[in-house]
């Protein structure tokens, strides 16, 4: 018989000893990888774009104030990132790789319905996967964070 962690069975020396199981935990159960996981961690982010550009328009319409510029892509990465926690929470499991799906389908779908010169050439182009790769990481420390909440 061989001891596992916690029972006793190393303290009667009965050979090897089991550190870990892997798959035994709470977050274990279901699916390792979750797509629908991903669309409703996609879902939030956009949607905390959408409430945070509502506000932001009613800021700049309502002062003087002329707005952030540059500042809106960290917005945009703030946004995937909280989508990629809330993706990791409903997946359970493998935080970062829903969180990088969620930052690819992010940008990919804002890229898509929200620049309108774009083609599908374009997506090979190195300032299209270096955003996207920006994006992937965003959502992969989201997913990190998320996972171990």
């Amino acid at each position: 018989m061989r001891g596992r962690c916690g029972d006793g069975g190393a303290l009667r020396g009965e050979g090897r000893i089991t550190v870990g199981r892997s798959g035994t935990g709470e977050a274990a159960r279901g699916p390792a990888f979750s797509p629908g996981a991903i669309a409703k961690g996609t879902c939030f982010s956009l949607l905390v774009t959408l409430l945070g550009a509502t506000f932001l328009g009613l800021a700049v319409s309502l002062t003087e104030w002329e707005g952030i510029g540059a500042g809106l892509d960290g917005f945009a990465y703030v946004s995937i990132a909280l989508g990629g926690m809330f993706a990791a929470r409903q997946g359970r499991r493998l935080g970062w790789l829903h969180g990088i799906g969620v930052g690819l389908v992010y940008y990919a779908v804002t890229t898509l319905f929200f620049h309108g010169d774009f083609s599908l050439s374009k997506t090979l182009s190195s300032e299209w996967l270096l955003g996207a790769l920006w994006a992937a990481i965003a959502g992969a420390i989201g997913g990190v964070v998320g996972v171990n909440l």
